[in-house]
C-alpha cells in the first residue's frame, strides 16, 4: 500500500524550511483549530507534543476538528494529573490531566506511560 502523509504546524517559517528540505513530502501551516480538510481524510492522525499548547478555551474545537477529520489518532503528551497554566521560556503550557480528557473525546484502543509521557493510540469518535 502507498502510504502519504500531511505534516502540519501552526508555524509558517518551520513548514518553509521543511518544506525546502523535503521537498517530496506535503506540509501545511494551520492553526489546528479548523483544519482544512474534508471529513474523515485520514486514516491517522499523529500529535507529539502539541496539546500542552493549545489553550483550554480551544481545547473542544481541536479535538472536534481530529474526530471529523480522522479515524484514529496516536497522541505523545506529557501527562499532568493537574489542570494548570504555566509560562516557560516564551511559552504558556496549558498542563491537564490529558488521560481523562482525552477520554472524553476518542475511544481508547491503548494508552501507555513511559517515563511521565502518554502514549495513546485512540479510535476518533463518530461527528
Amino acid at each position: 500500500p502507498v502510504i502519504t502523509g500531511v505534516w502540519v504546524d501552526i508555524n509558517s517559517i518551520a513548514i518553509a524550511k521543511a518544506q525546502q528540505l523535503f521537498s517530496d513530502f506535503t506540509f501545511d501551516t494551520f492553526d489546528g483549530v479548523n483544519l482544512p480538510y474534508e471529513d474523515k481524510s485520514f486514516d491517522l492522525i499523529f500529535i507529539s507534543a502539541v496539546v500542552k499548547h493549545i489553550r483550554y478555551e480551544d481545547r473542544e474545537n481541536f479535538y472536534k476538528e481530529i474526530n471529523r477529520v480522522a479515524d484514529n489518532v496516536f497522541i505523545i503528551e506529557a501527562d499532568s494529573k493537574i489542570k494548570e497554566q504555566v509560562s516557560h521560556h516564551s511559552w504558556i503550557l496549558y498542563h491537564s490531566n490529558f488521560e481523562e480528557e482525552f477520554k472524553q473525546y476518542f475511544k481508547p484502543i491503548e494508552v501507555i506511560y513511559e517515563s511521565g509521557d502518554l502514549l495513546g493510540l485512540y479510535r476518533c469518535k463518530a461527528s
